[in-house]
């Protein structure tokens, strides 16, 4: 379905990442679940697949990195754009679980959302990596939910002695090692290579992932997002899948 809306407010949460508010103008009748993503026209620009950051009063929430030219006149606050969603399979069973949430860079923009969604319905925990420290920003600040206990930041600049130096796969093994009881769930989102470090590390734990590639349609028509070698589109399919049902997708160089 496409909706209009205005940017009502854009905020520079650090060196390289924004938060966008959009105020829809059409009212929506069915909210988004957590992990569904949307397609955002930004007129004589660019379209792009972004992940529902939050939702609430019929204001959508993006967090992005500025990567291109779309992103760029984004984070410079274009006016109006145009909204298609919601897509994706999204979640909405995860009451009473215990989670892990394991984020690289941009993979955190889901994690709002997720938090208010279920509110406090769940218990989570957060690590989140980035490369460099300046792209470091509070996550509290952009969380309305009790339910995130501990949040591990991790730069793999090794420059800010508030940070864990490494990756955040490397923060994960060493926490789920020592306290792999405390959780029953682990969701993972960012990079590729990361998700499949994820879900090597301790294969009997539920683990799901969630996915980045590109996207063109959002319907499952052009196939630009089937993630081969397997038939499944993330698009439709996903983007959350466990490890088992892309493990050779995750495989793949």
């Amino acid at each position: 379905m496409f909706f209009s809306g205005k940017i009502i407010e854009v905020t520079k949460l650090s060196s390289d990442y924004y938060k966008t508010d959009i105020k829809l103008f059409e009212k929506i009748s069915q909210p988004p679940k957590p992990f569904q993503f949307v397609m955002l026209w930004i007129p004589r620009k660019d379209l792009m697949p972004m992940s529902v950051a939050d939702y609430h009063d019929n204001i959508l929430t993006i967090i992005f990195k500025v990567r291109g030219e779309g992103t760029k006149t984004l984070a410079q606050n274009p006016g109006f754009v145009g909204v298609n969603g919601f897509y994706g399979k999204g979640i909405k069973d995860l009451y009473e679980r215990k989670i892990l949430f394991v984020a690289g860079g941009s993979g955190v923009a889901p994690l709002p959302y997720l938090t208010r969604y279920f509110r406090d319905k769940i218990s989570i925990d957060v690590i989140w990596g980035f490369r460099y420290h300046h792209q470091y920003f509070d996550l509290s600040n952009i969380i309305s939910s009790r339910s995130v206990g501990e949040i591990f930041y991790v730069a793999e600049d090794c420059v800010d002695k508030r940070f864990y130096c490494g990756k955040a796969t490397d923060l994960y093994q060493k926490i789920i090692e020592r306290e792999r009881d405390k959780w029953d769930l682990v969701i993972a989102s960012g990079p590729k290579e990361m998700l499949a470090k994820i879900c090597e590390i301790n294969r009997e734990l539920d683990v799901y992932v969630n996915l980045e590639n590109h996207v063109k349609c959002g319907l499952g028509f052009c196939g630009s997002c089937v993630l081969k070698p397997t038939s499944k589109l993330l698009c439709v399919d996903g983007p959350l899948f466990s490890c088992d049902e892309v493990a050779e997708y995750l495989s793949q160089n």
